[in-house]
């Protein structure tokens, strides 16, 4: 929609400079456009109605499941479980990066086109894609923070 993958840089930062979380309505003055009214990082932003997509809070992502950096994806929401990588659970075509660092490309998949992780490293917080993979090996559950 804005043709770029820093959608903090174009929409705000939103509470990320919090440590706790902190409660809605901080953008009720913008209606439904989207932005910010303070980008400092302790002000909320909204998207399109939604806001603070951007956070500083951890969140467990339902329906996803990663094996030794293999992600499987389940769009079955009566289905989902911790450490199943079979039945609904569709493997993804390719591996996600083994290590820690700034994205630099996204994997793609075109039986699954909504779910891009990393497969490759070495990108900075100024590359397009400016965001911080974390990674470990074993059975795990996606972690997404809103914002890092």
């Amino acid at each position: 929609e804005y043709a770029d993958y820093n959608s903090q840089e174009i929409l705000g930062q939103g509470n990320t400079a919090n440590t706790a979380a902190v409660s809605s309505g901080g953008c009720n003055t913008l209606g439904m456009k989207s932005g910010t009214l303070n980008n400092d990082g302790k002000h909320s932003m909204i998207y399109r109605g939604i806001e603070d997509i951007f956070g500083n809070l951890y969140q467990y992502v339902d329906g996803i499941n990663v094996k030794n950096h293999q992600t499987y994806i389940n769009y079955n929401p009566k289905t989902y479980q911790v450490d199943t990588f079979n039945g609904d659970y569709q493997a993804l075509e390719y591996v996600n990066a083994k290590e820690d660092g700034y994205v630099k490309s996204l994997g793609y998949d075109s039986k699954h086109p909504l779910f891009s992780f990393a497969v490759s490293l070495g990108g900075s917080e100024n590359s397009p894609i400016s965001d911080y993979y974390l990674q470990a090996t074993g059975k795990r559950i996606a972690l997404g923070r809103k914002m890092e």
